[in-house]
């Protein structure tokens, strides 16, 4: 029996296989050319509820990824995106945002395939379609 494709990678391993550094993926997220993901517990946004995969923004993650210097060992993103063509989001809860480390941040399968068709980056194996299985929940709080 055989594992199902990947759906996530670290930016480490995608850095490896592009042959680039970790920083110039975080800047191509800053320039929206890539979305980096992470795994949220539950979060408020406002009146909000979600949890799962979300968006974050590259330029709260940049000090995780320094090109020099030491790099911070963790960062809080106060902010995130439910959805593909959505704005950004604030986090009201928790108050002081989330906390995130390098290795919280990632990459979709989908999102790596979509990159490498769009900048016309070839590869001979695939990082595996995925889109069902990552799920964002996302709840209105009443009252």
């Amino acid at each position: 029996m055989a594992f199902p494709a990947r759906c996530l990678f670290t930016i480490v391993e995608v850095s490896a296989r592009w042959i680039c550094s970790p920083t110039q993926i975080v800047d191509w997220a800053i320039s929206d050319e890539i979305d980096l993901v992470a795994a949220f517990g539950q979060v408020k946004f406002g009146d909000e509820i979600a949890s799962g995969l979300l968006t974050v923004p590259g330029t709260e993650v940049r000090p995780l990824f320094r090109p020099f210097g030491e790099a911070a060992k963790k960062v809080y993103v106060k902010q995130a995106r439910l959805a593909k063509g959505t704005g950004w989001s604030t986090i009201t809860e928790p108050a002081r945002g989330v906390r995130l480390t390098a290795a919280d941040i990632l990459i979709t399968a989908d999102e790596i395939e979509r990159f490498e068709q769009a900048h016309e980056i070839n590869r001979t194996r695939s990082a595996g379609p995925c889109s069902a299985t990552i799920k964002m929940r996302v709840a209105r709080q009443s009252g």
